[in-house]
């Protein structure tokens, strides 16, 4: 992302509108995602937990990510 957009919010937006998508639209109840390492406190802060060992992907290191959406 260009920097003049980071720190404005959109990121969580786009996330918060994806996992409003997920459930409503198509019934999800449970999210997975390949995270890189550094961003994986974004991802927690929406209920995302890491839920395997780093691996690299594209020489970047990266997790799977989880998270339940059934309240």
């Amino acid at each position: 992302m260009r920097v003049r957009f980071r720190g404005k919010g959109y990121g969580a937006m786009a996330m918060r509108e994806g996992i409003r998508i997920a459930r409503e639209q198509y019934g999800a109840d449970i999210l997975r995602i390949e995270a890189r390492c550094h961003a994986i406190g974004f991802y927690e802060r929406f209920g995302f937990r890491v839920d395997s060992a780093e691996f690299l992907e594209d020489g970047i290191p990266h997790v799977e990510m989880v998270a339940s959406l059934v309240p």
